[in-house]
């Protein structure tokens, strides 16, 4: 399957941000090892792909395009499109590369609940997790990278009055 470039003007099946020689460039910088046949680094820009789709929902701002054919980006955000972000891009890259020795979707074991017990002396605490979230691995540069397309950004916003 070859790669269909989403350019910021709504690319109908468009299935990355990335080019594959972006890519290698990006790895070729920093000395990191990536497969030698094109088709293989297409599979881990997809795989990319698919995890930041993942996200959709928690993204800011609303899809340009609302449609299957089209990717998350790009979106919406006080009536502007906001094109295709460099950030954005650099974290495909970033996932890509760790999809070589990381599995973005682990399937949760059998019997493993989202919670956790805790007790110390006649005290027990329990802690529920969100929804697969220590199932979902992290890429901290990646993590970095994306923080800013979240609402919310993760942060609290306080307003004095």
């Amino acid at each position: 399957m070859a790669l269909v470039i989403e350019d910021g003007s709504g690319v109908a099946g468009a299935n990355s941000y990335v080019t594959v020689q972006e890519l290698t460039d990006y790895a070729a910088a920093r000395k990191i090892t990536l497969p030698e046949d094109d088709a293989d680094k297409e599979v881990l820009l997809i795989k990319a792909m698919d995890y930041l789709d993942a996200y959709e929902d928690s993204y800011y701002g609303d899809p340009y395009y609302i449609d299957d054919e089209y990717l998350s980006w790009p979106r919406i955000y006080y009536n502007q499109s906001t094109g295709i972000p460099e950030d954005l891009k650099t974290a495909q890259i970033v996932i890509a590369i760790a999809a070589q020795t990381v599995e973005l979707f682990p399937v949760r074991p059998a019997g493993v609940k989202d919670a956790t017990r805790e007790t110390v002396g006649p005290i027990t605490v329990e802690y529920a997790r969100g929804a697969g979230s220590a199932y979902r691995p992290s890429i901290p540069q990646a993590d970095a990278l994306l923080r800013q397309f979240f609402v919310g950004n993760g942060q609290l916003q306080v307003i004095r009055g």
